[in-house]
């Protein structure tokens, strides 16, 4: 289940002990998924990606964050890579966290926009 979350993947390999492993962008690589068919839907889909962003950042720094310190990589890529990236984790959940309430917003502020006009 834990492999399922691209992050912890990621973090559980470059975090083995005693190990130098890297992760590589690979350019043609692809993904695809279906669209939405209703706001019902999306909204369900949006609340498990930010339940399951939550799950894989403490999750990932529960287990690995410090594992990941005391590696053989550079100090550069431990100290300095490895805490941005944390940080970056932790403001895109936060973001993510406030997205569906923004979006229902601007849609009643529209709708209730187009209702007076009419």
């Amino acid at each position: 289940m834990y492999l399922a979350e691209d992050r912890i993947l990621s973090l559980g390999i470059y975090c083995q002990p005693d190990c130098k492993y890297f992760l590589r962008y690979v350019p043609d690589a692809g993904a695809r998924t279906d669209p939405m068919k209703s706001h019902e839907d999306l909204m369900k889909q949006r609340r498990r990606w930010i339940n399951s962003s939550l799950f894989a950042f403490l999750y990932v720094f529960k287990n690995y964050y410090f594992n990941a310190i005391e590696s053989n990589h550079g100090v550069f890529d431990r100290y300095i890579l490895l805490n941005a990236s944390m940080i970056l984790s932790l403001l895109s959940f936060a973001t993510s966290y406030f997205t569906p309430s923004l979006y229902f917003y601007v849609l009643y502020a529209t709708v209730a926009q187009i209702s007076v006009t009419s």
